[in-house]
């Protein structure tokens, strides 16, 4: 069985890989099979449609972020290292020449299949959420200043880190920086 395990996650590892490279669409079973040395069925077995990998892919990223966040809700971390924290993760990914599973999934949002769609939803309203939870508690603590309700500024937020590692990937990582370095400013109590 644990074959079969271990497989079925460089599968994942694989066809993630691609996603941040490619684009979900710009790759197909066959460009997993080769990378893993399997005949294209081995694939199948595991994940019969591409929509089912994508479902796992993005189910897999919700894991993911949600042991992140629970981590640092465990270590009690305050809300500013709780921030930078994910701005690190971004600009790892940029400097990598990867783009965020949410990102190009969004990207590709209308071209998926109704599942695929649920799971990415619910991947989104999870990153928003841990924003505007992150944003009340900063407020609460006067170590962020914002206007208006911190679910609104998440969302706001949430987007302005979406699009700057966008951008990052036509203009360079200093575009990524210069939106960081703006929402800092921005988050920041006046004195």
């Amino acid at each position: 069985m644990a074959v079969k395990r271990d497989t079925k996650n460089q599968i994942l590892d694989i066809a993630e890989a691609l996603l941040q490279e490619r684009g979900f669409h710009a790759f197909s079973y066959q460009h997993i099979a080769s990378k893993l040395g399997v005949k294209n069925a081995a694939i199948h077995y595991h994940y019969p449609s591409k929509n089912d990998l994508a479902v796992a892919l993005v189910a897999r990223y919700r894991r993911r972020f949600s042991r992140w966040s629970e981590n640092l809700a465990k270590e009690n971390a305050a809300p500013w290292p709780c921030f930078e924290s994910y701005i690190e993760t971004c600009r790892y990914l940029i400097e990598s020449n990867k783009i965020c599973v949410l990102g190009m999934m969004a990207a590709e949002f209308n071209t998926m299949a109704e599942e695929v769609q649920r799971e990415i939803q619910l991947l989104q309203d999870e990153v928003v959420s841990y924003f505007s939870d992150l944003l009340k508690r900063g407020q609460e603590q006067g170590e962020f200043s914002f206007l208006g309700d911190a679910a609104h500024k998440a969302l706001v937020l949430t987007c302005q880190l979406q699009g700057a590692m966008q951008f990052a990937q036509v203009k360079g990582s200093g575009v990524y920086n210069v939106v960081v370095d703006q929402l800092r400013a921005e988050l920041k109590p006046q004195a």
